[in-house]
């Protein structure tokens, strides 16, 4: 099943997703990658309705996620995984190596006040979370922002990233 997408969002499926992603790369299935979300059958049913009938939809924790993926026989499926966390995606990748090639850093905030380093626009980090996007960049793994289809990609090196800032 070709990975078509990877990202990062804490908001996981949204507007942005469902209206410019998922039809700009002809999505059929949405993975959503998180511990919390798979506890709480509300939240997993009020973002499944929100995904058009011909979009599958499953929720996964990060050590689940290698299982599910490893399903080659299905081609025609083009799959988006969304984490809400960088410590999910990391997870992923420490079950699996090969698991993801690149992530796409999309919507990631802290409040106000709290010590974090802005990665980009709307994508912030606290010093263990630039620790975990470190790790992962020293995997292999291409980290970028993008936040719709048709903005510019940017490469981002977390290494070149100086800590602290304040967020805002």
């Amino acid at each position: 099943m070709p990975v078509v997408l990877t990202r990062i969002d804490q908001k996981l499926i949204h507007g942005q997703i469902l209206s410019g992603w998922v039809p700009f790369l002809d999505i059929n299935k949405i993975v959503v990658v998180d511990e919390d979300t798979t506890q709480s059958p509300m939240i997993m049913r009020i973002m499944s309705s929100a995904v058009p009938a011909n979009i599958t939809t499953s929720f996964l924790t990060p050590d689940r996620l290698k299982d599910d993926l490893g399903c080659d026989s299905q081609p025609e499926v083009r799959c988006l995984i969304l984490f809400k966390d960088v410590a999910g995606a990391k997870d992923a990748l420490r079950e699996d190596p090969s698991c993801l090639d690149s992530i796409n850093l999309g919507y990631y905030a802290h409040l106000p006040g709290v010590r974090c380093v802005k990665i980009h626009t709307f994508f912030s980090a606290v010093e263990e979370e630039l620790e975990q996007l470190n790790w992962i960049a020293s995997q292999g793994t291409e980290l970028y922002a993008q936040s719709v289809p048709n903005a510019p990609k940017v490469h981002i090196n977390p290494a070149k990233i100086v800590w602290p800032w304040n967020c805002r």
